[in-house]
């Protein structure tokens, strides 16, 4: 079965990009291996964003705010998407990425 790369950006990669990585990480089909990044990083993460992890019954202790810069080197694991969950991100991304396909979601 093929999996499929996903990298969920915010600004600070605290709480909505968390939860993208958890939720992809624990979708049912199990397609889908979740990251998560930000144009900048918190000390400590979203307590929303906890719960809503150990609620899933996701490993809390794996969870970190990361910066986008971790995802952009010809090392990293290849995305085959990369999902921005916030406004401000979309300026994030930058040329380093390599990336078949690109979603961008906007918030209201």
């Amino acid at each position: 079965m093929d999996k499929y790369n996903i990298l969920f950006l915010c600004s600070a990669n605290s709480a909505r990009s968390i939860i993208g990585e958890v939720l992809a990480n624990t979708h049912i089909s199990r397609k889908f291996v979740g990251y998560s990044a930000g144009a900048s990083t918190e000390p400590s993460l979203n307590p929303l964003a906890i719960e809503i992890a150990e609620d899933i019954g996701y490993p809390i202790e794996t969870l970190k705010s990361k910066h986008y810069s971790e995802f952009t080197s010809y090392e990293s694991v290849k995305m085959d998407f990369i999902i921005t969950v916030c406004d401000t991100s979309i300026f994030s991304i930058e040329r380093g990425f390599k990336y078949e396909v690109q979603h961008v979601l906007q918030t209201a």
